[in-house]
């Protein structure tokens, strides 16, 4: 993802959104481990695809609202669109107990251990010389 008025790209976020995707894979596989039925496993993957999912849009709909250059949509109706559509698809499949809530929680754990896990990596001395 690029950063808004800058030809460099953001390390940071992107190895958040890969780290979020890893702890994603690494807690749906975790839970085979742990539990016997096979929904809760899958309660775990969609969780945590669903956290990466909403990551990426966050993160899409954010450098739409800071970057003057770019295209000039409607990004608070962007924006709410997109919380009706995850809030309501989650519901849906709740409701219709496709999936477990809380299997579904521990999948969404993904996204905080990927944020931090991501931007803990520090950069390196040569690198911020050359951003200066």
């Amino acid at each position: 993802m690029k950063i808004a008025n800058d030809s460099r790209t953001d390390g940071g976020l992107t190895r958040s959104f890969w780290a979020v995707g890893a702890f994603g894979v690494f807690l749906s596989l975790g839970s085979i481990a742990v539990v016997d039925e096979w929904r809760d496993t899958w309660s775990v993957a969609a969780g945590a695809c669903i956290a990466l999912s909403n990551f990426w849009m966050t993160a899409y709909l954010v450098s739409g609202f800071v970057d003057p250059a770019g295209v000039r949509l409607p990004w608070a109706l962007v924006g709410t669109v997109k919380l009706l559509f995850v809030l309501g698809g989650v519901y849906v499949l709740l409701q219709r107990e496709v999936l477990n809530l809380l299997p579904m929680v521990v999948g969404f754990g993904a996204l905080p251990l990927g944020i931090v896990f991501g931007q803990t990596r520090s950069r390196s001395v040569k690198q911020e010389f050359s951003d200066a």
